[in-house]
């Protein structure tokens, strides 16, 4: 229970950085310049938080190493979903100082998490199972 509570925790917090960078990605017009990043739902207001906690804990299993690092951030950092979720929604910059942190890196040295993709593919699993019980 405890493990499915830091992974569902991982989760939403790659998905609030996700959502950041495609606000990032943004132009002064409010479009994304052809970008698809406005996909993803995690940050969305209307997304309840169960929703979130499900794109998370499903971010959180995959194989993608950048879902691997939030995961070993957020388990190092005794950090909750909720708190992720914040953090990738609100101030995406500090989560990803906070993971290069905890590898030992930072801005100038290491890598951001990229995880749209994953966030992407899970949100759309998400509605698919949802779907599939409405109908």
């Amino acid at each position: 229970m405890k493990s499915a509570v830091v992974s569902a925790t991982l989760l939403i917090t790659f998905a609030i950085f996700l959502v950041s960078h495609a606000e990032d990605g943004s132009s002064d017009d409010g479009s994304t310049g052809g970008s698809e990043e406005q996909e993803v739902k995690f940050c969305n207001d209307n997304t309840t938080a169960e929703e979130r906690n499900t794109t998370l804990v499903c971010v959180l299993k995959t194989e993608d190493p950048d879902a691997e690092r939030l995961k070993n951030y957020m388990e190092s950092a005794k950090m909750n979903s909720s708190v992720i979720a914040d953090l990738l929604c609100n101030n995406t910059n500090r989560l990803n100082e906070q993971i290069l942190k905890s590898e030992g890196k930072n801005l100038s040295t290491g890598e951001e998490p990229e995880l749209i993709d994953t966030f992407r593919h899970c949100e759309a699993q998400s509605y698919t199972k949802t779907r599939q019980y409405s109908v």
